[in-house]
């Protein structure tokens, strides 16, 4: 019976990995899976034991699909297609200076991150790439004025602009929010001009 019920998890995990998908980092994601087979292997009832190890099979599937390396190949096609429809979007917000990017940590859309970014040399242009991690450097590619582009899987990623910026004397004005749908879910884009606190010179 653990047998048959572990082969029915790991096929539907492959047979439709988005169901699958662990709401967590990749990391994290990978420490959960070591964590259940570390109490697999103390568990002294085999039929439990079993049970973990069939669980961290199916977790190990959920954390490897949602890695860059590992996660389903962007079709070409389907790929360029996004890209464009991002470009649009990105357009309707920047006119004339270069914006800047800030990415949230890459999970499986990472492909589509950086191909949208490459448009507009993603050298140049990103200030962070694992945002709202942001370091003294990066954080000094932002000044009054410049449009700001949070790029990320979840919706409210943004919001952490405030607390994260406030540190060097920056806040962000929504200029708006958009969605853009690809082959393997949706990426966030979140349009911000960054604004001197006032009394709070930039650091």
């Amino acid at each position: 019976m653990v047998l048959l019920l572990s082969v029915c998890a790991i096929v539907f995990s492959l047979a439709w990995p988005e169901r699958l998908q662990l709401p967590l980092p990749v990391l994290a994601g990978f420490g959960v899976t070591v964590a259940l087979l570390a109490v697999a292997a103390f568990a002294r009832a085999a039929v439990l034991s079993r049970l973990f190890v069939a669980t961290a099979l199916v977790f190990l599937h959920g954390w490897l699909s949602a890695a860059p390396y590992y996660g389903r190949k962007m079709d070409r096609a389907e790929g360029f297609h996004a890209i464009d429809r991002g470009v649009r979007i990105i357009e309707r917000y920047v006119t004339v200076d270069r914006p800047r990017f800030l990415l949230a940590s890459p999970r499986k859309l990472g492909r589509y991150v950086e191909g949208l970014t490459s448009v507009y040399l993603h050298g140049f242009t990103i200030a962070a790439d694992r945002f709202p991690r942001v370091t003294p450097k990066q954080a000094a590619e932002i000044s009054s004025g410049v449009m700001v582009i949070v790029i990320a899987e979840d919706e409210n990623a943004a919001a952490e602009f405030d607390n994260v910026f406030a540190l060097y004397g920056f806040r962000g004005e929504v200029k708006g929010t958009e969605r853009l749908d690809t082959g393997q879910g949706p990426l966030y884009m979140t349009f911000l001009e960054a604004k001197r606190l006032p009394g709070k010179p930039a650091s």
